[in-house]
């Protein structure tokens, strides 16, 4: 897990125990499978003293877990994948940050809450001289749009309905399969087009998302079943958050502060990609990734990032 790499384990065949129910967060614990000791060996040898990995399953269609290793532990807690991105269009952020790619599917869904522009780029390789641009409100949130982004831009469907909200997180979906790309909302796949253009089939490997034109965005993003790693780096020294809306809660250990941090809450909206943590006072800190906040020497204090 060195250099902050992030690794896809989808096909391997790897599995894990459901979550402890003593040592876990409060979820479903339907889930059948079965420990390899091997692969717990594997990434605990690989020098991981500052990182923490998370293993995210998605069973089924609303049960997410994640098994959190460290050097010498892991456990399990309930979480979604939730992202802020700035009003900035030169800033894309790429899902495979938190551990996604896109593997073997064909469809997302997903939530967004904005003002207007909330865009996912769809590319074949990591660097391309093309993508697809699925636009979600630009133009003064009037619109909706599949766009070719290439040397000439060109813009193949158009839908004219004000569909995003400031304030209210509102369900939309794309899909890619073969050469029919679609745009809809709602959450039903094939339900609500919006936009549908056919092309030559592609297969798209890596998203990234992007607001801007004086709108943030936070995205709450539809897992696919799959088993994903994504890294957390922890900062040199002793060091904590320190903001106006960084929030304070109780949790007996760093794995509870993390399991605050990872999972999904009207706390955070729009997702957290950092924490702190004193194992004296038992306290945990988290932010709101829309939120502005600092890191500052603080005795006793640890804080993690997401790399």
């Amino acid at each position: 897990m060195s250099n902050g790499r992030l690794y896809d384990i989808t096909n391997s065949g790897i599995s894990f125990p459901a979550p402890d129910p003593v040592k876990s967060s409060p979820v479903t614990m339907g889930m059948e499978c079965q420990q390899k000791s091997h692969v717990l060996e594997e990434l605990l040898s690989n020098k991981m003293q500052d990182y923490v990995v998370y293993v995210l399953i998605r069973y089924l269609n609303d049960i997410k877990y994640t098994f959190v290793v460290s050097n010498i532990f892991y456990f399990s807690v309930c979480v979604g994948l939730r992202a802020f991105t700035p009003d900035n269009i030169g800033y894309s952020f790429p899902l495979v940050r938190k551990g996604f790619t896109f593997t073997n599917i064909t469809q997302l869904r997903f939530k967004l809450k904005a003002c207007n522009d909330g865009h996912i780029f769809l590319h074949e390789d990591k660097v391309a001289d093309e993508s697809w641009n699925f636009a979600v409100g630009p133009y003064k949130n009037s619109r909706s749009q599949i766009i070719r982004i290439s040397r000439v831009d060109s813009i193949y469907c158009t839908h004219y309905e004000k569909i995003l909200d400031c304030n209210e997180f509102r369900p939309f979906w794309i899909r890619w399969k073969g050469g029919l790309l679609e745009l809809g909302k709602g959450s039903e796949f094939g339900i609500n087009r919006m936009c549908v253009h056919t092309t030559t089939p592609i297969r798209f490997n890596y998203a990234f998302i992007v607001s801007g034109w004086g709108s943030t965005a936070c995205w709450d993003i539809d897992i696919p079943s799959t088993v994903l790693i994504s890294g957390w780096k922890k900062v040199p020294g002793n060091r904590m958050l320190r903001g106006l809306k960084v929030k304070s809660y109780q949790a007996r250990s760093q794995q509870v502060c993390a399991d605050r941090c990872a999972t999904p809450t009207e706390d955070l909206p729009c997702g957290c990609v950092e924490y702190s943590y004193n194992k004296i006072t038992k306290q945990c800190l988290v932010v709101d990734e829309s939120e502005t906040s600092t890191i500052v020497t603080a005795t006793d204090w640890r804080t993690w990032q997401l790399m």
